[in-house]
């Protein structure tokens, strides 16, 4: 388990929010992709910016993680994936903290993104900084907000699928398992024998193969974005 500063400053939370609100304002037409990508910040980050400023609210009026007097929010999460491990539901392990589900669930996530082993330098370095930032402005949602994407290639897109090493264990599986079918596939199609094909046959099966090499591809670049 790894350690995390205890402290953290949230000026520069609020430098990236401020900068992010001039920037919408300056052109209210700019993309949320644009913007996530220009500022390093999730698209909900960017989509909650823009509510914040339709409702003509601060950008710095963010709710704070209520936790006991005296703890750091990491080392809570941190004995409430232990509790977890030994049988406890999320639910009873945060109740057990004394603190709310949902900045629980947040927070363990945070935590458990930073202490992946495979991350690679640039993503463990943005969720280490998520960590930071949680534990020095209890703003748990912003920090959530923040590492999104990676929190989502960890565990997949799909609402209401556990965050557990199971969960990882089986997405892991099935993107080998997809990829060993796909590699073993090419094999066999490299081998075959073209048989006596019409030319309309032959155009098919061209551009189907050159599809699939595009795929292959794109493929290889996702995965040579990943662990380094």
């Amino acid at each position: 388990m790894i350690k995390m500063e205890k402290s953290h400053r949230s000026s520069d939370v609020d430098e990236t929010r401020a900068r992010i609100k001039a920037a919408i304002e300056a052109d209210p037409k700019a993309g949320t992709m644009d913007l996530a990508r220009q500022f390093g910040v999730g698209r909900d980050s960017i989509r909650r910016m823009r509510q914040i400023i339709l409702g003509g609210n601060s950008v710095y009026d963010r709710r704070l993680a209520v936790i006991p007097d005296g703890k750091i929010l990491s080392e809570l999460c941190a004995e409430g994936i232990e509790m977890e491990k030994d049988g406890l539901s999320p639910e009873e392990a945060a109740a057990n903290l004394q603190i709310s589900r949902k900045v629980y669930r947040h927070g363990r996530d945070i935590l458990l993104l930073a202490n992946n082993p495979n991350l690679g330098a640039a993503d463990k370095a943005k969720a280490r900084a998520a960590v930071a930032a949680m534990d020095g402005t209890k703003r748990v949602f912003a920090a959530y907000d923040d590492v999104v994407p990676l929190i989502q290639k960890m565990w997949g897109a799909a609402r209401g699928a556990p965050h557990d090493s199971r969960r990882l264990a089986r997405l892991i599986e099935n993107y080998m398992h997809a990829v060993v079918v796909f590699a073993e596939g090419a094999e066999q199609m490299q081998n075959l024998e073209v048989p006596y094909l019409s030319e309309m046959d032959r155009t098919r099966a061209r551009d189907d193969l050159k599809r699939a090499k595009i795929a292959v591809e794109g493929a290889i670049k996702r995965l040579n974005g990943g662990v380094r």
